[in-house]
């Protein structure tokens, strides 16, 4: 009789060492400083022309004032470029920053809200928030405190 309670003992602690690493796995598997969600972003929402895409699915844009489908706000964006200065990525930042200058800011040297999948400007529509946001983070990032050369230009 004894031998059954020394087995079920072991099958015991056996059963809380695996619940234990397999625990700490998880744990373990999941802090990776949001690469998880950096990974997603590159893979399932960023364009093939390297702007960032609305939602996941296509869809057609019925009203100029809202986003649909796959069409790219210079707001994700600047969402992006900050989470690129947080976590000290200074080569996502760069090709951000480059995203930026070679399809949002227009000729006039405004910053574009909205472009299609493939980069195509449909509306001189900005929106000022937005502008603001993007310049003080192209003045915070790498080489700050130079002119910012949006278009060619400094601004």
């Amino acid at each position: 009789m004894e031998w059954r309670s020394r087995r079920k003992v072991l099958w015991v602690w056996l059963g809380l060492l695996l619940s234990a690493a397999i625990g700490i796995g998880g744990c373990l598997s999941h802090s990776d400083r949001g690469e998880s969600t950096k990974r997603f972003i590159a893979k399932n929402l960023t364009n093939p022309n390297g702007t960032l895409a609305t939602y996941l699915q296509k869809a057609k844009s019925v009203n100029p004032e809202l986003a649909a489908g796959r069409e790219a706000l210079s707001e994700s964006l600047g969402l992006w470029m900050q989470a690129a200065l947080a976590s000290d990525d200074q080569a996502a930042f760069e090709k951000s920053y480059e995203t930026l200058n070679r399809y949002f800011v227009t000729d006039q040297d405004y910053i574009a809200w909205k472009l299609s999948p493939e980069g195509g400007r449909k509306l001189a529509l900005t929106r000022l928030a937005t502008t603001c946001g993007l310049l003080e983070l192209c003045w915070k990032g790498p080489g700050s405190g130079k002119t910012i050369p949006c278009g060619g230009r400094g601004l």
